[in-house]
C-alpha cells in the first residue's frame, strides 16, 4: 500500500477511534466538556474527511460534477449560519453530486449507503424545523435507514475495489461530522446527542471501520493479483492473446480494476475482437481519461481503418502531455497512411528525441525515408 495511503488511514482511524470514545465515555452531562469535545471532534473529522476527499481528487482529477460539487458544498457552508437547514440540505446534495461523478467515485452502492444516512440526516433537523417532537415513529424510521445503510454496504463488500472503499471512508467521515455540527451551529445546541445522531455516529463508525479492514484485505489480495496481472501483460508481450484473455476474463470476475481491463482490451484487440475491446476502452476511457488508455482507443480505431477517430485521440493525449512518445508515434503513422510525410517526419523526430534508445519510432522513421525515397 503506498505510504501516503498509510498515513491517511491511521489518521482517519486515530480520529474516529476519538469521537467514538467520546460518544461513549465522554462526561456528556458537562456542558463545558461536551462544547470542547465537539469543536475538537468536528476540527479533526473536517481534516480527515478533507484529507481524504483530496486523496481521491488526486488519483481520479476534477470534472464538472466534483466543481459543482465544491461549489454546493462551499454555498451550504455559508448559508448554515443564516438558515442552517437550507445550508445542510444544500451541502447533502452537494455531496450525493460527488458520489454520482464517475471521474470520483459513481458506484451505485454508494448511492445506496448515502440515501440511508442522508435520510437520517434530514430528519432531526426537519422535525427541529417543523416542531414535532420525537415519538416511537423515531425508531422505526431509524431502523428503516439502518436497513438502507447496511444494504449499501454489503453490496459494496462483494466487490473489493479501492476507490469504492476509499469512497464509503469518506461517506462514514463525512457523516460523523453532522453530529457535533448540529450541536456547534445551533441545529440542536442542547448538550447531548439525539437518537438520530446517535444511529448516525454508531452506523458510521461500523461503515468505517468495515472499509478500512477491507483496505487492508484488498492490500493483500492487490498484491497476488498484481503478480497474475503481470502474467497476463508477459502474455501479450510474446503474442499468446488467447491465453492472456482467459487470464484476464478469470481475475475480472474477480475484481474489476482497471488494469484487468486494459489488459483484457488489449488482448481483445490483438486477437481480432475489436468490437468487445472498443466497449471495454470507451468505458475505461470516460471513466479514467488518461494517456494509456485514450492511447489503446486509438489504437483500436487505428486498426480498424478509421484514422479520424484515432488521430483525434492521438491529440488530445498530446495535449495533455506533448511528450507522449506513443501517441507521437502512433500519429505519425496516421500520417503516413494518410500520405503526409511531412508531418509524419516532424512527429516521429521529435518522439526520437524523447526516447533515442527506443527502436519503434526510429523503425518508422526508416520507412518513412524509405517511402519518400521510392
Amino acid at each position: 500500500m503506498e505510504k501516503g495511503v498509510l498515513h491517511l488511514l491511521v489518521f482517519n482511524a486515530a480520529v474516529v477511534i476519538i469521537t467514538l470514545t467520546v460518544f461513549l465515555y465522554g462526561p456528556m452531562g458537562n456542558s463545558h466538556f461536551f462544547l470542547i469535545s465537539s469543536w475538537v471532534i468536528f476540527s479533526l473529522l473536517l481534516l480527515a474527511a478533507s484529507f481524504t476527499l483530496y486523496h481521491i481528487l488526486r488519483r481520479r482529477g476534477w470534472d464538472r460534477m466534483t466543481m459543482l460539487f465544491l461549489s454546493m458544498l462551499a454555498l451550504g457552508f455559508v448559508l448554515s449560519f443564516f438558515n442552517w437547514f437550507i445550508g445542510g440540505v444544500i451541502a447533502l446534495i452537494a455531496l450525493l453530486f460527488l458520489f454520482l461523478s464517475p471521474r470520483t467515485l459513481g458506484d451505485w452502492e454508494i448511492l445506496v449507503s448515502y440515501g440511508g444516512f442522508a435520510y437520517l440526516a434530514l430528519l432531526p433537523p426537519l422535525e427541529t424545523y417543523l416542531g414535532i417532537f420525537p415519538s416511537f415513529w423515531d425508531y422505526i424510521v431509524i431502523a428503516a435507514g439502518i436497513v438502507i445503510i447496511l444494504l449499501g454496504v454489503f453490496l459494496a463488500r462483494r466487490k473489493l475495489e479501492f476507490e469504492l472503499m476509499l469512497g464509503f471512508i469518506f461517506l462514514s467521515l463525512s457523516f460523523l461530522i453532522l453530529a457535533p455540527f448540529h450541536e456547534l451551529f445551533g441545529i440542536h445546541n442542547n448538550g447531548v446527542f439525539g437518537i438520530y445522531d446517535a444511529s448516525i455516529i454508531i452506523l458510521a463508525v461500523i461503515t468505517f471501520f468495515i472499509f478500512l479492514f477491507s483496505l487492508l484485505e484488498y492490500d493483500i489480495k492487490w498484491m497476488e493479483m498484481q503478480e497474475k496481472i503481470r502474467k497476463g501483460y508477459i502474455y501479450i508481450g510474446k503474442g499468446e492473446y488467447k491465453k492472456a484473455e482467459g487470464l484476464f476474463r478469470i481475475l475480472y470476475k474477480r475484481s474489476k480494476d482497471e488494469e484487468i481491463l486494459n489488459g483484457l482490451a488489449i488482448a481483445l484487440m490483438r486477437g481480432g475482437k475489436l468490437n468487445e475491446a472498443e466497449k471495454i476502452l470507451q468505458a475505461l476511457v470516460r471513466r479514467y481519461p488518461n494517456e494509456i488508455y485514450l492511447t489503446n482507443l486509438g489504437n483500436l480505431y487505428y486498426r480498424r481503418g478509421n484514422l479520424q477517430a484515432a488521430m483525434l485521440l492521438y491529440g488530445k493525449v498530446l495535449k495533455k502531455n506533448p511528450d507522449s512518445y506513443n501517441a507521437l508515434n502512433n500519429l505519425a503513422l496516421c500520417y503516413m497512411d494518410l500520405g503526409e510525410e511531412d508531418k509524419a517526419r516532424k512527429l516521429l523526430e521529435r518522439a526520437m528525441k524523447i526516447k533515442p534508445k527506443s527502436g519503434v519510432a526510429e523503425m518508422n522513421y526508416r520507412k518513412l525515408l524509405k517511402k519518400a525515397k521510392s
